[in-house]
């Protein structure tokens, strides 16, 4: 699989999950992230290891989480032969309130039939 193709499809499966997540359904998310997925968000006091505990906080947020539109600006990936990690901005817009959020996530690469094996989530920044 090519560079640009790997690029592509991450940034398209992570919009899909945005569009999704935006409409309070997490589970586009869940598909993605590994068994030993890792979590940092500053709204936690402490890291969140494995996808049980993440699937445990998304279904507590299932339903819960509407916005009106978003914009994910400037995405960038960037790989190896066997990782890649995608960075960009995310602004999330409900009425007059606006979210600015700086996302890192890197995925463990792996054949060509499947994208990820792991899939981390560094949640950098948050602004509102």
């Amino acid at each position: 699989m090519e560079k640009r193709t790997i690029s592509e499809t991450i940034i398209d499966l992570e919009s899909a999950a945005l569009e999704a997540w935006h409409d309070g359904n997490p589970s586009p998310y869940l598909e993605l992230y590994s068994k030993d997925f890792t979590y940092f968000d500053p709204a936690h006091e402490k890291r969140i290891d494995s996808w049980d505990k993440i699937k445990e906080l998304y279904e507590n947020m299932r339903g819960k989480v509407k916005m009106d539109r978003f914009e994910m600006m400037n995405p960038v990936v960037q790989q190896t032969e066997t990782m890649a990690v995608l960075t960009y901005n995310l602004l999330s817009y409900s009425g007059e309130a606006i979210w600015k959020e700086n996302y890192r996530k890197t995925a463990i690469l792996h054949g060509t039939s499947h994208v990820f094996s792991k899939y981390f989530l560094n949640f950098v920044h948050y602004t509102c």
